[in-house]
């Protein structure tokens, strides 16, 4: 594949200031891999187009906005990382680079402020003039993502697509980001079609398979999930960024079918794997979220917290997603530490008085979430639902799919059917009435239903 030189951004109204083409070429060869959610064998990965990008022009406002974004650290307080940023805002002042840029560096540095929202602002101002800029449109695609903005996931992409031609090598992806924003927004049938168009024109689509895998258990359709997965895995599992999220797909459909050894098949061979090789905070929501639905169900997953729970003690806590927090407290909690689970609690309280930007502000909802994981964990049931049925609704605010969030519905629910209380197990069955409503096809209803029914008649 041949890569655009300085000439060729200009003609696609995104010039890039920079004496050099190679740099140019680096950085579309860089933001082409971003845009396609994988890696490229062929130019040895963002790491090495990354570097040779640098390599070509060190002082590349644009590209070192970029690397510092993707190699950003997780902590908003770290001095190096500030400084750094200091240091482009200034180059990028000094070089008088366009204001396109200009605006990549101001959102990437509110970013690492912890002011995503901010950030997106300015992403979506870049949007506004440079509708082909698929950089300002992932970062804010991805920041509204981790905040839970179903809305604007779908949004920012209707705003551009109609902006560009079937024709750019690029459309298609387009396509898969809006299916997942489309289905984020309950508009499942639109989903599909656009999901379905996407992998048309791009069978590698990492991101499209993962918007089809999200309306088909969105629609309870888990069986038909299986297969897809299985029949388009030689496409999506060697080189996806999100490879390890779709094999938490898989689990989830092999839960929901009570399918409970497949499930724990696909944790062991290759989630928790992957935990272990990668450091990855991403998987170790996935790895969590997994074997607390599968104690839910009543499965005993034997030793395989210890994985978890050995990452969440190796790894600093910087609460820059709350998302990330609630397994933090669900890792250390399953290994059995309380220590550690008093640790997060103070740690994050602590954060929601002395921290910034959006995190901080959701502490609101985070704190809350955490206290009724505390209380589930303790056997405090009824305090777990006094706690979680008045936040329900605001827990969306942490961030995640509606399917990566539905772990703490799946907590409130089985505090209802584990307490002692009768009116609680009437909630239960309340809220397994309004899931049927939701996903007429799920055979875990069933098998609750069957369960809370039981304990209601023999109560009456």
């Amino acid at each position: 594949m041949s890569w655009k030189d300085a000439q060729q951004w200009r003609a696609e109204g995104l010039p890039l200031t920079t004496p050099s083409d190679e740099a140019c070429k680096m950085f579309d060869a860089t933001v082409t891999q971003i845009a396609k959610t994988c890696e490229d064998p062929t130019v040895g990965g963002t790491g090495t187009t990354l570097q040779k990008m640098l390599e070509a022009d060190p002082n590349f406002v644009l590209g070192l906005a970029l690397k510092n974004h993707l190699s950003r650290k997780k902590s908003f307080n770290d001095a190096k990382y500030a400084a750094e940023l200091d240091q482009l805002v200034a180059l990028a002042e000094k070089q008088n680079v366009t204001s396109r840029e200009k605006l990549h560096v101001q959102a990437i540095k509110l970013q690492a402020e912890g002011e995503g929202m901010k950030a997106c602002q300015v992403w979506e101002r870049i949007l506004v003039d440079h509708p082909h800029d698929i950089l300002a449109l992932r970062f804010a695609y991805m920041s509204y993502l981790v905040s839970g903005q179903s809305a604007q996931i779908r949004d920012t992409v209707c705003r551009v697509l109609p902006q560009w031609n079937i024709s750019h090598p690029l459309y298609g992806y387009l396509l898969g980001l809006y299916a997942f924003g489309l289905e984020e927004t309950n508009l499942f049938d639109q989903a599909e079609k656009t999901a379905k168009k996407a992998l048309e024109l791009n069978r590698q689509d990492s991101w499209a398979t993962h918007s089809m895998t999200h309306v088909m258990e969105s629609m309870g359709r888990t069986r038909e999930g299986e297969t897809f997965l299985s029949a388009t895995e030689s496409d999506w599992a060697p080189l996806s960024h999100v490879t390890y999220h779709l094999y938490w797909h898989w689990s989830l459909y092999n839960i929901e079918e009570g399918n409970f050894e497949n499930a724990l098949s696909v944790f062991d061979s290759k989630i928790a794997s992957h935990l272990k090789n990668s450091g990855s905070w991403f998987t170790m929501t996935d790895a969590t979220s997994i074997l607390y639905r599968l104690e839910f169900e009543g499965v005993n997953v034997g030793d395989r917290w210890k994985t978890i729970y050995d990452f969440c003690v190796g790894h600093p806590w910087e609460h820059t997603w709350a998302f990330e927090d609630a397994h933090l407290l669900i890792g250390c909690s399953r290994g059995k530490d309380q220590e550690k689970c008093k640790q997060v609690m103070n740690s994050l309280k602590d954060f929601a008085e002395h921290g910034q930007g959006d995190m901080k502000r959701l502490t609101s909802v985070s704190i809350p979430l955490l206290e009724a994981i505390q209380c589930y964990e303790a056997e405090d049931y009824a305090g777990a639902i006094d706690i979680l049925l008045p936040i329900r609704y605001n827990i969306i605010q942490i961030g995640g799919s509606h399917a990566q969030r539905d772990v703490f519905n799946l907590l409130l629910l089985h505090a209802a059917i584990k307490s002692k209380e009768p009116v609680h197990h009437k909630i239960a069955r309340s809220l397994l009435m309004e899931r049927r409503q939701l996903k007429e096809k799920s055979p875990m209803v069933d098998r609750l239903l069957e369960k809370v029914q039981a304990a209601i008649s023999a109560e009456s």
